[in-house]
């Protein structure tokens, strides 16, 4: 082969050619008013985006819906109209229990996803859709997208947890014990992996204003895991350790009287509730009746 030459075949042979400088005249203007144009439609776009805006305040979502609808029209590329809609979209299918609106809602969060996925705001839309409609574990997915973008948050960890425990006990429930094992294993596993975090992180990073912390939360979730995929030991030495903390005190003794149960231990589990009200009762029977499929090992 020779050298490199010009590919003149993507030149117009006999096409229309203008003077260099009324060439380069045009080029300007056309550009001019792809922008000018453009910059109408933003500054229009958030003309009515903000008076959407004010119909969320004023819980006027009929209004609300038009306006944002109009400005995302108008600016596409603009994920903050998305996401708005999404949720005025998903207060409408809870207060209507539609299922109509909250495909709407996951519609147009996935649009905001796609277009800012490392906005956690746009993923904790996308979250709420799935959560309603019941894809736990595509709730539980987005949870750790939101961890992953916001690591040294503890809140981001701990929501990431309850996620997984959630859609494990869930699957549970309907009887998919191999789903519900992995998210279980998932959520046993997630203790260890904030220590190993936080054992990486920089001495700066350790001395901010609100340091990562591994919160006694994510040591309940391993424990609350634990039992779900039977290790009833494990579960109860950790349980009785969290129990002692009195923010998660109830959580940790609910979960703890089914170990107990469990374990064949009925009398120190009335004991521990003797005093809990008959709604905390109902939640330890359901713990138990949930089938155990799988293990940590």
């Amino acid at each position: 082969a020779g050298p490199l030459k010009k590919n003149t075949a993507l030149i117009p042979q006999d096409g229309l050619r203008l003077p260099g400088r009324l060439g380069q005249w045009l080029i300007i203007w056309v550009v001019a008013i792809f922008l000018t144009v453009n910059g109408y439609n933003f500054y229009k776009a958030g003309h009515l985006g903000a008076e959407g805006a004010k119909a969320m305040k004023a819980n006027e979502y009929y209004r609300a819906v038009k306006l944002m609808e109009q400005a995302h029209r108008l600016n596409p590329l603009a994920a903050s109209y998305a996401v708005d809609l999404a949720q005025i979209y998903m207060k409408s299918a809870v207060d209507a229990e539609n299922i109509i609106y909250a495909n709407q809602a996951r519609e147009y969060a996935e649009k905001a996803r796609r277009l800012e996925p490392y906005n956690h705001r746009m993923r904790g839309a996308l979250a709420a859709t799935h959560f309603y409609m019941g894809d736990l574990s595509l709730y539980a997915g987005e949870t750790k997208a939101i961890r992953d973008i916001m690591p040294m948050e503890t809140a981001s960890w701990e929501n990431y947890g309850a996620a997984l425990l959630l859609a494990a006990r869930f699957y549970h429930e309907r009887g998919e014990g191999n789903t519900g094992d992995e998210l279980a294993r998932q959520a046993f596993s997630l203790y260890q992996e904030a220590r190993e975090y936080q054992e990486g992180l920089s001495e700066r990073e350790r001395r901010r204003q609100q340091p990562f912390t591994v919160s006694e939360q994510l040591y309940l979730v391993k424990g609350q895991a634990a039992y779900l995929l039977g290790e009833y030991l494990l579960a109860q030495e950790i349980l009785e350790e969290v129990s002692r903390h009195k923010n998660l005190k109830i959580a940790a003794e609910t979960w703890l009287a089914a170990t107990l149960l469990q374990l064949g231990d009925q009398e120190a589990s009335e004991e521990l509730t003797r005093h809990f009200d008959p709604e905390l009762s109902a939640e330890i029977e359901q713990l138990i009746e949930l089938k155990y499929r799988g293990g940590t090992r």
